[in-house]
């Protein structure tokens, strides 16, 4: 299966993406996330079909829906 073809289903990334994620750590530092890491296409390049972020919660928190 083709990249495209996997996320035709998806809307596309907002034009300010880049931005957003600049944003994050203030976010999340009001939060209980212990770690937070950006990793996949949009870490790597700058520029992806999506965004691939793994979190560590505290032991027995859920993470966000």
């Amino acid at each position: 299966m083709a990249t495209a073809d996997k996320y035709y289903k998806f809307k596309a990334l907002p034009d300010d993406i880049l931005i957003r994620l600049q944003q994050l750590p203030q976010y999340l530092a009001q939060s209980d996330v212990l770690l937070a890491y950006l990793f996949g296409s949009l870490a790597q390049a700058g520029k992806g079909q999506d965004v691939d972020l793994a979190l560590l919660m505290p032991k027995g928190e859920r993470p966000y829906h």
